[in-house]
């Protein structure tokens, strides 16, 4: 599950009839930001857009932790998007 959730209207209730994302998943998801990074795919500076269903929200987290960029990234959010 990830850290923080963005901001989605009608939240946090809307996301209770978000399907989650499986340990399958959330495996897999992992192994493609693995990929990623040991293929040297992603340029730096890259952007990662994902819509706020929970499920699409879990898949960037795991992605982002195959790319050992999650906590980078979720500084970014919060110096972007919070005052």
């Amino acid at each position: 599950m990830p850290d923080e959730l963005p901001e989605k209207k009608g939240a946090p209730l809307t996301h209770m009839f978000d399907c989650p994302l499986t340990q399958i998943g959330h495996h897999q998801a992992f192994l493609i930001g693995k990929g990623l990074r040991q293929q040297g795919l992603l340029k730096d500076g890259f952007e990662i857009f994902v819509s706020p269903a929970l499920r699409c929200v879990e898949t960037a987290t795991h992605v982002l932790k195959g790319l050992h960029t999650i906590s980078h990234c979720m500084e970014k959010l919060r110096s972007k998007f919070l005052p």
